[in-house]
């Protein structure tokens, strides 16, 4: 096995007895799954001997990809690279439907001016816990928006926009 020292410490894989060089070429070779063929291809050509750097420009990823591959095989062998890099994404609404609309009623109030303060409602009324950019996407999702009043100035005086509004102004 070559050992070249390209910047750091060098790359220290304990690799499984049955992952020899040549297994993991035949079992490149075998693989139809695109994206699980390139794992296995950039291990392989790391047990040959090429740095991460180099196996990743090989098959055409980042270093950081291959790093992470290299992690996943270190917790689990070729099995672990299988499996999705991901977790599923959670599901689309932790409320049901008359939660929604019990939502919609309070938003009508007005009386949560922002997100933060609706998050901080539905989490005390049903136990549910958003992040504030997911509670905005559900909104958006559930089509509902925050009905917030426009701001009054503080020297308003709403006797005289009454009576402007119902045609009591000075008009020439």
């Amino acid at each position: 096995m070559r050992w070249r020292r390209v910047r750091g410490r060098p790359l220290r894989v304990n690799w499984r007895p049955e992952d020899t060089e040549a297994a993991l070429k035949a079992a490149f070779r075998a693989e139809r799954d695109p994206a699980l063929r390139l794992r296995v291809q950039a291990l392989w050509r790391i047990r040959a001997g090429d740095t991460i750097v180099d196996a990743a420009a090989r098959v055409g990823v980042t270093e950081r990809t291959a790093r992470a591959w290299v992690a996943r095989y270190r917790a689990g062998g070729l099995a672990a690279l299988r499996t999705q890099s991901r977790p599923p994404p959670p599901p689309p609404s932790h409320l049901t439907a008359d939660q929604w609309q019990a939502v919609r009623d309070h938003l009508r109030t007005g009386t949560p001016r922002t997100v933060a303060q609706l998050r901080a409602w539905i989490a005390a009324q049903w136990q549910r816990a958003y992040t504030i950019e997911g509670l905005r996407r559900a909104l958006h999702r559930e089509r509902m928006r925050r009905k917030v009043p426009r701001p009054r100035h503080v020297k308003t005086d709403r006797a005289v926009q009454t009576a402007w509004k119902k045609g009591g102004a000075h008009r020439r």
